[in-house]
């Protein structure tokens, strides 16, 4: 995820002291997608850096060897692939197996994908991590991979020499997300632009921070690998006073604990809640925004 600055605005949403207002966090569960109305992205004719290019990004898995994986746990499994400095040919991974840590970089050549050399893990000994060993060895496994469309979701197959399927992951891309931004909207009703109602969502540390409209905020970013784009706000505080324009703040609030997924991209996004219903509309703060809050 690429990191910003934004001091100026930063300067500004300075935690204060006294917190309160708890903004509970939402998690969903996900069930693996079906190949209907599924478009190919990757084949014969794909090209090495295209199927790189769509590679890069997080992926929660989602499917092993045709068990879906359902966690509890905070950290989800899930795998990362990042563009190899050295070799446009060649993609650096990493992987969450339930239990350990796995790196490594593995080589592309159309739809074929090879490891490079051995792929180095975390040696933690975990007890309960029942989808670990069928991760790991999915890893070593791997000899093809497919990439589809299935409405606006991407999915990624990891396939061994036979043809059979040994790992089924989802993209989860929120970068979008990462930075400044005023809200716009809340629950469809537009926020006066004297409301001034600004955030900062800092994915690097998962944090949140920034100006309620009159308090201000701090809370931490909860990201939730079993869902397309799941994303949710946790232990938001607030310091306490009071101003004409309270009203908007405690309805920001309230919206802010019913996100379950975000959409968007880098000048527009909405916070959704569970059934998909837009209750946060954000737009990226520009330069002169932040220059206006120095």
């Amino acid at each position: 995820m690429r990191a910003i600055t934004t001091t100026a605005l930063a300067m500004l949403l300075i935690a204060g002291a006294g917190m309160s207002t708890g903004c509970n966090s939402m998690k969903q569960s996900s069930k693996p997608a079906t190949a209907e109305n599924a478009r190919p992205v990757t084949g014969a004719s794909s090209s090495t850096k295209s199927v790189a290019q769509e590679l890069v990004g997080d992926w929660a898995i989602i499917d092993v060897k045709g068990h879906q994986v359902v966690s509890n746990e905070a950290e989800y499994p899930h795998m990362g692939f990042a563009t190899n400095q050295d070799n446009p040919g060649w993609v650096d991974f990493y992987a969450y197996n339930g239990c350990n840590f796995i790196n490594g970089v593995v080589a592309l050549k159309g739809s074929k994908i090879a490891k490079q050399g051995d792929f180095a893990a975390t040696m933690k000994l975990c007890h309960d991590a029942k989808y670990e060993m069928a991760i790991s060895t999915a890893l070593e496994q791997m000899k093809t991979l497919r990439i589809d469309k299935i409405n606006n979701e991407s999915f990624l197959y990891l396939i061994d020499g036979s043809g059979q399927t040994l790992m089924t992951l989802r993209k989860h891309n929120l970068n979008f997300l990462e930075g400044a931004w005023k809200v716009k909207s809340i629950d469809g009703q537009r926020v006066p632009s004297e409301v001034g109602i600004q955030i900062v969502v800092d994915l690097q540390t998962n944090t949140v921070h920034g100006n309620a409209g009159c308090n201000v905020l701090n809370g931490l970013v909860k990201v939730n690998m079993d869902v397309e784009n799941g994303i949710s706000f946790a232990d938001v505080a607030t310091t306490r006073m009071t101003c004409p324009n309270i009203a908007y703040e405690s309805q920001f609030l309230q919206a802010l604990g019913k996100v379950a997924t975000a959409t968007g991209n880098d000048s527009r996004a909405q916070l959704r809640d569970a059934s998909g219903k837009t209750v946060v509309e954000l737009e990226r703060l520009s330069k002169a925004d932040l220059q206006a809050n120095r």
